[in-house]
């Protein structure tokens, strides 16, 4: 999406705030193909870092309600990657709010049929 259209889209902030959090992710999983085994205090305190940036943003997303399915999709894709490890599996999630927020936005789209 360029940046006329996106300046014009009713999720603008929710469409940057993606690609903010895809960015961040995949700098967090480099981090940890970088790191490796490495549980050294300096490692750990970067991860935990990492981690509570990318918490934060995924909070900045959830806290705002998609007008469309655009920004319905970032919201999605907030949940499906803080559920998806570095090497593609799926993991359980470590913060259950982040989970209950993203799935409630998803379903009341699927039941109300959009915004309301």
């Amino acid at each position: 999406m360029n940046a006329l259209v996106l300046s014009n889209h009713p999720d603008a902030e929710l469409i940057k705030l993606g690609k903010e959090f895809r960015r961040m992710r995949q700098a967090q999983i480099d981090l940890y193909d970088e790191v490796g085994d490495d549980e050294s205090p300096e490692t750990i305190a970067r991860i935990d870092e990492s981690e509570r940036e990318l918490g934060a943003l995924s909070n900045r997303i959830l806290a705002i309600e998609p007008k469309t399915v655009d920004g319905l999709r970032t919201v999605a894709l907030c949940y499906a990657n803080c559920h998806k490890s570095g090497n593609g599996t799926w993991d359980v999630a470590d913060n259950a709010c982040h989970d209950t927020r993203a799935v409630y936005i998803v379903m009341r789209w699927l039941v109300d049929g959009g915004a309301s």
